[in-house]
């Protein structure tokens, strides 16, 4: 068993969010989330939350063809790798979970930045993978009008970046 106190902040396994410990009882605790409402969990459960600090987001620019009528002209294209090698410089230690939500919190806080630059196209980088990290970013972008995900940079048949456009003016922040 795990040495939690009242007050504690913690995670669920496999949810989002932040909860508050309120209660400890024999097998399950009494969490509040941020609304303040309770609820009763297993405390197996229930994992501590520590604070993860993430490098700065590093702007990667690459060559984005577009043909015009008459020429072919280069410009370039922002891309952010979700690697977590890229995002964290020590990740040792970090559970699934917590990388997970590191490779989120960037994604977000990199797509705000393109809507405030007014940038309509950029590039995710997530990886092959078995999919989780573009399934969440795929469902994330679904919540949002103005915006729109592409599949990009094939590699053996597989995804492992994906393409973001944005109707910048229609656009709301994460």
């Amino acid at each position: 068993m795990r040495n939690f106190k009242v007050g504690d902040s913690v995670s669920i396994l496999e949810e989002e969010g932040a909860f508050i410990l309120k209660e400890i009882q024999t097998n399950k605790v009494v969490l509040l989330d941020e609304h303040g409402f309770e609820r009763y969990v297993e405390i197996s459960s229930v994992v501590p939350r520590r604070q993860i600090v993430s490098k700065e987001i590093v702007l990667k620019e690459r060559d984005f063809l577009s043909e015009s009528k008459s020429n072919k002209v280069n410009f370039q294209i922002p891309e952010i790798d979700l690697h977590i090698e890229s995002l964290l410089s020590e990740s040792k230690g970090l559970t699934p979970h917590e990388k997970f939500l590191v490779q989120i919190d960037c994604f977000k806080r990199f797509t705000n930045e393109m809507i405030r630059k007014k940038v309509k196209k950029f590039r995710v980088i997530h990886g092959i993978g078995e999919g989780k990290l573009k399934t969440e970013i795929y469902a994330l972008i679904q919540t949002k009008s103005g915006i729109q995900m592409h599949d990009d940079n094939y590699v053996n048949g597989k995804v492992g970046a994906s393409l973001i456009e944005m109707q910048v003016t229609k656009v709301s922040l994460f």
